[in-house]
């Protein structure tokens, strides 16, 4: 089989691609797990269908610009994260059955008897599936699962009450995918909420309070007069002060003699 080298932005966009032209099929492995904001979604078929009717023609991705290798701790969370519903698959005797045998899982000769287990096969630490990749053979079954991770904003291009999921107009996403490379066969694909751009609203707040509160050159030289002691003023303002268009709430003051 063709080796399919490509770098992570090149994976990020066909995915992306192949979600919104409802062609995900093709880069799926059988065995294999999609999250779209919490909701997890498990198998080729499942994931086929389920990205169909949800997301494509019901979202736009936006700002996908560039992509990174996720570092080791983020690999390990993945995987702990994960894990399970890889192997509830794996074990799954229907599937066992209806699986060509070049898909079929390979359980190592010399397991215990708690093999049958998931916890006892499904390592969190462990960096490779335990299946081989599509076409693959059984000397195959061991292939390294790289993953990559860019973040963008998924524009909402549906009615609001057409029955499918509803997160909003415009959600900030951070979108992983965990894929091997003989050739590009993804594995898992997760949609995350992230809130890096608070941060960001936050700094411009900052920024537009400072300039309107700063001193003119002719008030520069004045001293500031504090506030008569027979006024107390409560504040009250929500823990992290976003900007209006976020949610900020505004603050009110009271006034004792």
């Amino acid at each position: 089989t063709k080796t399919f080298a490509a770098t992570p932005i090149e994976v990020v966009k066909q995915v992306v691609a192949s979600v919104e032209a409802g062609d995900v099929r093709s880069l799926l492995a059988e065995i294999c797990v999609f999250n779209f904001l919490g909701r997890n979604v498990c198998s080729a078929t499942e994931v086929t269908g389920w990205v169909r009717t949800q997301v494509t023609n019901r979202f736009k991705h936006q700002q996908f610009e560039s992509a990174t290798l996720c570092d080791l701790r983020q690999e390990v969370h993945l995987k702990e994260r994960f894990g399970s519903s890889f192997g509830r698959q794996q074990y799954r005797p229907k599937l066992k059955h209806e699986l060509p045998s070049s898909l079929k899982l390979h359980i190592d000769t010399d397991d215990d008897d708690d093999s049958d287990e998931i916890g006892a096969v499904v390592d969190p630490l462990a960096l490779v599936l335990k299946t081989p990749p599509r076409g693959g053979d059984a000397s195959s079954s061991h292939v390294l699962v790289q993953y990559v991770m860019a973040t963008g904003v998924l524009k909402a291009c549906h009615k609001a009450d057409d029955g499918g999921i509803c997160v909003g107009p415009l959600i900030p996403v951070e979108l992983t995918v965990g894929y091997r490379n003989n050739p590009l066969e993804v594995c898992l694909i997760v949609y995350d909420k992230h809130d890096r751009y608070l941060g960001a609203a936050l700094k411009r707040r900052g920024a537009r309070s400072h300039r309107r509160h700063a001193n003119t050159d002719d008030e520069a030289g004045e001293d500031e007069q504090p506030p008569p002691r027979t006024v107390r003023r409560t504040l009250f303002i929500n823990e992290v002060d976003l900007d209006d268009d976020l949610g900020l709430r505004p603050i009110m003051e009271s006034h004792e003699p």
